[in-house]
């Protein structure tokens, strides 16, 4: 999409090394898709970015390694998300 514009909202979570399990590393990943859920659907985004695209990458690190990573989809529309 040539004349589209896009914009990024990336939340990252990071687990210090040596405490990794694959249910907290789960528990972060949820918890990190859930506020870019949140960021996505409030409309001050919007109001910063008139006209953009905004895609919500969530990221997981442990230590330095990175242990998850998910794209997170922009509600459908705005208004339906305030419900």
């Amino acid at each position: 999409f040539p004349d589209s514009r896009h914009g990024f909202v990336i939340e990252v979570k990071y687990l210090r090394r040596g405490a990794k399990t694959t249910e907290r590393v789960a528990a972060l990943a949820e918890q990190a898709e859930r506020q870019l859920r949140g960021y996505l659907a409030d409309r001050r985004l919007e109001q910063t970015g008139p006209g953009v695209r905004f895609h919500g990458i969530a990221l997981v690190f442990h230590g330095w390694e990175l242990a998850h990573s998910a794209e997170v989809a922009p509600p459908q529309s705005r208004d339906n998300a305030e419900s």
